[in-house]
């Protein structure tokens, strides 16, 4: 059976306060759209000025629905952190997992604006 790690980086800037519905409904429709026929794992990373796990490889049919307690509006943009630090975590555990580790992985990143607060990743060592 194929196996796919689902990576959301979902931005929670002051400037998403707007959009606060938006992203929740969005990210829980997304993960109540499971497919039987693969297995899916799911990691969530919330940021603004810095970031924090909200889901860390775990089977997406483990995941409770995001609520307002979770995602909380306020900072600034540190979407280059953010994704660095994301794909430093994901392969390192992918390391780890050797043979097990997803066949495929789906990285979707969310944000209404551009880079404004991030001090350790460049976009050169982004697309690196």
């Amino acid at each position: 059976m194929k196996s796919t790690e689902i990576i959301f980086v979902i931005d929670k800037s002051g400037s998403m306060a707007r959009l606060t519905n938006d992203t929740i409904e969005g990210f829980n429709g997304f993960v109540e759209n499971k497919k039987d026929d693969v297995k899916n794992t799911l990691t969530t990373v919330l940021f603004d000025t810095s970031w924090r796990i909200l889901h860390d490889g775990i089977d997406v049919y483990e995941v409770k629905p995001m609520t307002k307690t979770d995602y909380i509006a306020g900072g600034g943009t540190a979407l280059l952190d953010a994704i660095g630090d994301t794909i430093n975590r994901v392969q390192d555990r992918h390391d780890e997992l050797g043979e097990e580790k997803p066949d495929n992985v789906l990285f979707v990143i969310t944000t209404d604006g551009e880079e404004n607060s991030s001090c350790k990743f460049t976009k050169t060592q982004i697309e690196k």
